[in-house]
């Protein structure tokens, strides 16, 4: 049985069809540079690797609010909200200069993205999944903004 994203209840004024749409057309995906050894403990920003904890680091390369994915190893497809000045490891992707609401886009990959990167995974000594995986795989519905809006006064 497919899983359908289409909401069953539409709010007045939102009579059009729901198209789908790549996650690269509503933010930019791009990956860190640095190896996890970049590391420092007393570091003055976020460093966001392929695990579940945040280190901290000396230098950043990314500013603003985005989502981070671990890329490869045990925990691969693990997402943090991000903000502010912080840096990425070598295989951690960034989604910034979201285009629709960050929060709804996070839950709503929480919610699939785990299934997905387990039934898409490249496996080697380490598992890992493509940025093109990211950028083409991934859908969103159209009008979510939208609808996502009119929710929050529902």
């Amino acid at each position: 049985m497919k899983k359908v994203l289409v909401p069953k209840v539409r709010f007045k004024g939102f009579s059009e069809e729901w198209k789908e749409d790549t996650i690269g057309n509503i933010a930019n995906i791009t990956n860190g540079k640095l190896d996890a050894n970049a590391m420092v403990k007393s570091g003055m920003y976020n460093f966001y690797t392929s695990g579940i904890d945040v280190y901290k680091i000396d230098k950043y390369s990314f500013e603003g609010e985005g989502i981070s994915i671990a890329g490869n190893g045990v925990n691969m497809g693990y997402m943090h909200l991000v903000s502010g000045k912080y840096n990425a490891y070598q295989r951690t992707y960034i989604l910034n200069n979201i285009k629709i609401d960050r929060h709804f886009l996070f839950y709503n990959l929480w919610k699939n993205f785990w299934e997905f990167c387990q039934k898409n995974t490249r496996e080697g000594s380490i598992p890992y999944i493509f940025f093109i995986m990211i950028l083409v795989t991934l859908k969103y519905l159209n009008h979510i903004l939208m609808n996502n809006k009119k929710s929050e006064n529902f």
